[in-house]
């Protein structure tokens, strides 16, 4: 946020003149965009031959930004289809990059929807998916007929259609109870911003994907943060649920956007329950946790939990 702010040309001056103590540690950045543009560009090119996208700050710095050095990054983020998952990972590793499991032994299933790469001075997060399956009803298959080609200096890259973009970027900031840095707020204003014609049309995805209550909850805690977004986003969260719902979302389940960084757990639990659109999605997540809960039993049992920390 700090390049964002240096850039921008309506910072107050009490703000500006605090970031002239920060110059070293915004050119350290810069350095580190640079590095991170040059992994993401040999990623592409290496990657030609599979189905992938970029997803997240990997495509945003280039597509939503003014420059890319102004959307920071710790990773890259790729979504590839499951069936490809441990032929990209085997590429990943012929790049002398090493596999990791920062959650414990739930990540180390075949099938978690995400596997973490780690490199000398870089990551990579590999994605089948962009929240546990269970929890709603994407259609991938889809999204990969509709990706969309962009370029990253010199070489191809793929991304998510408008639409998909939208939809996902919710998805992804409820994923996480909205414990999210500031930047989720900012990347999903710009996208709804430049893609304002949108909105209602991704409104109707978020019902076939069966994840209105984590569309609607993301919008409406993105009016929070950014009020001149309401205009923009009033009629897709009127039509995407009923007014009993959203009454009770507003009042009963979603955080204070400001303060989502103080949840309790009990909290992020029941915001997790009420963010699943249906009682089959409910039932489905409930048995994929247990099922997760008693693998990582049997794996302490036999003294095999990892504890590498995650690289976030």
């Amino acid at each position: 946020m700090l390049a964002l702010l240096e850039a921008s040309n309506e910072v107050p001056p009490n703000i500006l003149a605090r970031l002239q103590g920060h110059r070293a540690l915004l050119r350290l950045q810069q350095r580190r965009s640079e590095r991170l543009h040059q992994v993401t560009m040999d990623l592409c090119s290496k990657l030609s031959d599979e189905p992938w996208i970029l997803l997240k700050g990997a495509d945003y710095r280039y597509t939503l930004y003014d420059s890319p050095d102004l959307r920071g990054m710790r990773d890259i983020d790729l979504l590839v289809p499951f069936s490809g998952m441990e032929v990209v990972g085997r590429a990943l590793e012929r790049q002398n990059l090493e596999r990791i499991f920062p959650g414990g032994s739930i990540t180390r299933a075949a099938r978690h929807h995400e596997w973490s790469y780690v490199g000398a001075d870089f990551a990579v997060d590999l994605h089948h998916a962009f929240v546990q399956p269970s929890r709603h009803s994407v259609d991938y298959e889809n999204i990969f007929r509709e990706r969309e080609q962009f370029r990253v200096g010199t070489v191809t890259a793929w991304h998510l259609s408008p639409v998909h973009a939208i939809v996902a970027h919710c998805l992804m900031m409820a994923r996480d109870e909205y414990v999210v840095a500031l930047r989720s707020y900012v990347d999903l204003w710009l996208l709804v911003d430049l893609h304002r014609d949108r909105i209602v049309e991704a409104s109707e995805l978020a019902k076939h994907w069966r994840c209105k209550r984590a569309f609607y909850s993301s919008l409406q805690l993105l009016g929070q943060v950014f009020p001149e977004s309401q205009e923009i986003i009033r009629d897709a969260t009127a039509r995407v649920l009923n007014p009993q719902t959203r009454w009770y979302l507003d009042r009963l389940v979603l955080p204070d956007a400001r303060r989502a960084y103080r949840q309790k757990r009990i909290s992020r639990v029941w915001r997790k329950l009420n963010l699943l659109d249906t009682p089959v999605h409910l039932a489905r997540f409930a048995a994929d946790y247990v099922g997760s809960a008693v693998a990582g039993w049997r794996l302490q049992r036999k003294g095999r939990i990892d504890t590498i920390p995650s690289h976030e």
